[in-house]
């Protein structure tokens, strides 16, 4: 998947790119900060602003000190609300959340351990509507939110935010509550649809039976990373008029070429040069860069095949020793 981002990313690292965003750079708001914003925004560089959300103190400062100047993260977490909410610490440091672990559901899977709680605290959270207008920072153009079960009341503290400025949206989701009572990903889609918002990618995790693992299987899907854009060409044209500038139109058509989707970068362009926001001599220059490097059809199938093909060998083969 690597290999095919970096052939699909001219525009995202083209001067020209640069040159439209030097002081109007990508920003991207990152809930649950642990370990760092993802390496793919690396292919833009300096053209980003990252404002981090971290309530382990200890983590957000060390994020803080590693961190050039153009990021900045926040020691508390963000909610649906602004005050005090308990969280539970677990194990792995990673899985913590203001939810409880469901503990009859992860005893079946190998990653037990990883949810038992050793302790539990009260964090300060913030709505990131509040948070936002509160430190002067607009024209958000990226979300990505992992918080271990709290994505859903993160959103619902953040109903300006998708409703002027945000583009798209990084969001771990569960398909089974993981968490007691948790929001699942049929909620999520279900409020993030109402917004606009459309589904692109899902990025699945898959677990086998703690028992079973050495059984050939494929495994349930337990969550995923889902991507979301506004679909602007949709019969409802969602599209504030935040989001008909220049500046917006370039950003958005780096941002979905980062995530593999030039085809909509194609289409975004196509939209944007009807709607007289890009000249036709900008279009022709973006849209040169865009198809100079995208993978042929076939190039594409025969990379799928292989995976696949190199997938099934590595869980057959010990299977036969």
């Amino acid at each position: 998947m690597n290999e095919i981002l970096n052939k699909t990313t001219e525009f995202s690292k083209s001067r020209l790119f640069e040159q439209y965003v030097r002081s109007n750079p990508v920003v991207l708001v990152d809930v649950g900060a642990r370990g760092g914003i993802h390496s793919r925004w690396n292919v833009i560089g300096r053209n980003i602003r990252v404002v981090g959300f971290e309530p382990d103190a200890e983590e957000c400062r060390k994020l803080n000190e590693k961190s050039e100047d153009n990021h900045i993260y926040f020691p508390f977490a963000l909610y649906d609300r602004d005050g005090m909410v308990d969280i539970n610490i677990m194990q792995n440091l990673a899985c913590s959340s203001v939810y409880v672990p469901n503990s009859l559901l992860i005893q079946r899977f190998p990653i037990a351990d990883d949810y038992k709680v050793t302790n539990r605290s009260r964090i300060e959270c913030h709505r990131i509507d509040e948070i936002l207008k509160l430190n002067n920072i607009q024209n958000v153009d990226f979300l990505k939110v992992d918080t271990q079960g709290s994505e859903m009341r993160i959103l619902e503290g953040a109903k300006e935010t998708l409703k002027s400025y945000v583009f798209g949206i990084d969001i771990e989701l569960e398909f089974l509550p993981l968490y007691k009572q948790q929001p699942l990903f049929s909620d999520v889609d279900e409020y993030l649809r109402e917004y606009g918002f459309v589904l692109f990618d899902l990025n699945l995790a898959r677990l086998k039976r703690k028992e079973y693992t050495k059984v050939y299987s494929k495994g349930q899907v337990l969550w995923a990373h889902a991507v979301y854009f506004k679909d602007f060409l949709s019969d409802k044209n969602w599209g504030p008029d935040s989001y008909f500038c220049f500046e917006k139109a370039i950003k958005s058509i780096a941002i979905v070429e980062l995530y593999g989707f030039p085809d909509f970068a194609l289409e975004l362009l196509d939209f944007y040069k009807n709607k007289r926001i890009i000249d036709p001599g900008i279009y022709k220059d973006i849209k040169d860069i865009l198809i100079k490097d995208i993978p042929s059809t076939g190039y594409l199938m025969l990379k799928n095949i292989f995976s696949i093909l190199k997938k099934y060998l590595r869980k057959i083969i010990p299977s036969l020793l």
